[in-house]
């Protein structure tokens, strides 16, 4: 709340973005930091680390503000961050969408 909020309510005060849209984003990137933690302790053999990060992430992820914002084993989201409609854009890693929109599947 000390610094995702405050930044919320400024983008939200200049800007016409979904306050669901950012914290999709918010959720977006913890989920891509459980990934990468997760990743580096089992390489390490720290299962501990993993356990330790997955606990954390789920408790952040239980916020009312958070909750609902990835879904699955892969934490793929439930927002679209629409980086497909900036030039030369595609989807993100953990998209939710299987193609752009608006693009016919080949």
């Amino acid at each position: 709340y000390a610094h995702l909020v405050p930044l919320a309510e400024a983008l939200r005060r200049d800007t016409p973005v979904s306050r669901r849209l950012l914290w999709g984003n918010a959720g977006s990137a913890l989920a891509g930091a459980v990934r990468q933690l997760d990743e580096w302790a089992r390489k390490a053999g720290r299962g501990d680390v993993a356990e330790r990060a997955a606990a954390l992430a789920a408790e952040l992820f239980a916020h009312p503000d958070l909750s609902g914002a990835v879904h699955g084993p892969g934490m793929r989201r439930n927002t679209c961050c629409l980086y497909y409609r900036a030039p030369r854009g595609g989807l993100c890693g953990d998209c939710v969408f299987d193609r752009p929109p608006g693009r016919p599947a080949h």
